[in-house]
C-alpha cells in the first residue's frame, strides 16, 4: 500500500498524498478519501476511472482548483485502491452511485459537486439519476453519450481480432 506503478507500469513510486487520506464509512465498507484544499471549501467528489484504478490517476492536475475555494475529495471507489474490500455482489454501478450519497452524509455535506472521469462518469451519471438533487452539480469527463453506444462497444469487442487480445 502507499505505492502505485508509474504510468508505464514499471516500478512502484511513492505518492505525494499518502498522509492526506482517511477511510470514511459508507455502511457496508469504508472508502479511502484524500482531501486537498481548504477544509471549509466547496466539496467536489472526484471519481476515478477503471474499474481497477484509484485516485492517483488524477495526480495533482486538479490541485489548482483548491486555490479557488474548492475542497477536493479524491475517492478510491468501492473495493479499489486503498478502500476496504467489499462483497463482490456489491460491485455494481448502482451501489457505487449510492456510495457518493453515503460519503456526502458521512462527511456532513449539505451541498457538494461530483466529477466523474471515464468509469467514474458512469458512477456520477447513475448517482444523478438515482439520487436527483443530492449532488448540486455533476461533471462528466470522458463519459459516453448513451447506453446504446456502450452496447455497440461490447458488440465490437466480441468480434475483436486477434481473439487472444479480446480479454485485454
Amino acid at each position: 500500500l502507499g505505492r502505485a506503478p508509474d504510468q508505464r507500469g514499471l516500478a512502484p513510486v511513492a505518492m505525494h498524498d499518502e498522509d492526506q487520506g482517511r477511510h470514511v464509512d459508507v455502511g457496508d465498507t469504508r472508502l479511502w478519501v484524500v482531501e486537498r484544499g481548504p477544509g471549509d471549501g466547496y466539496p467536489l467528489f472526484v471519481l476515478h476511472g477503471g474499474p481497477g484504478l484509484d485516485h492517483h490517476m488524477f495526480g495533482d492536475y486538479l490541485d489548482p482548483l483548491t486555490e479557488h475555494g474548492y475542497r477536493l475529495l479524491l475517492v478510491d471507489q468501492r473495493a479499489q485502491g486503498r478502500s476496504d474490500g467489499a462483497p463482490e455482489a456489491s460491485w455494481s454501478l448502482g451501489r457505487m452511485a449510492e456510495d457518493v450519497v453515503a460519503l456526502g452524509r458521512s462527511l456532513g455535506f449539505g451541498r457538494y459537486a461530483v466529477l466523474g472521469h471515464s468509469y467514474g462518469a458512469f458512477v456520477a451519471l447513475q448517482n444523478a439519476v438515482d439520487f436527483p438533487g443530492m449532488a448540486a452539480q455533476t461533471i462528466v469527463s470522458s463519459g459516453l453519450p448513451s447506453t446504446r453506444y456502450l452496447e455497440h462497444v461490447w458488440r465490437n469487442l466480441e468480434a475483436f481480432e486477434p481473439e487472444e487480445l479480446r480479454e485485454q
